[in-house]
């Protein structure tokens, strides 16, 4: 899976995460890099067990194994993957933690 970092911004939580988990968890990376292939090969994906809207345009991928990472949509359709975390985490500091970095994104584009 090939993934592109902000090159304005060095630390970048969804590749740091996604690299983490390619380390300890193959099993769940495996999982997860096919959500995001199938949504990037064939658009939204409407089973809810893999992905699913959680707040205020914040999406997430779900793997098997329980990793999760949160997601948005910028114009034009590019999704724009901004961090993730093992399932049983608090998902609203998560979701409020995902609007946070799509509010930096988005004002470092203006």
């Amino acid at each position: 899976m090939d993934l592109a970092s902000d090159p304005l911004h060095e630390d970048c939580p969804a590749r740091s995460f996604i690299d983490d988990l390619r380390r300890a968890q193959p099993a769940s990376y495996k999982s997860l890099s096919a959500v995001i292939q199938q949504h990037a090969d064939h658009g939204p994906i409407l089973n809810e067990q893999k992905s699913r809207e959680l707040d205020d345009g914040i999406y997430e991928f779900k793997s098997r194994q329980g990793a999760r990472i949160l997601w948005f949509y910028e114009p034009g359709k590019v999704t724009i993957l901004v961090h993730g975390f093992s399932k049983g985490a608090k998902l609203k500091p998560e979701v409020k933690r995902a609007k946070e970095l799509r509010d930096r994104w988005r004002s470092r584009l203006r």
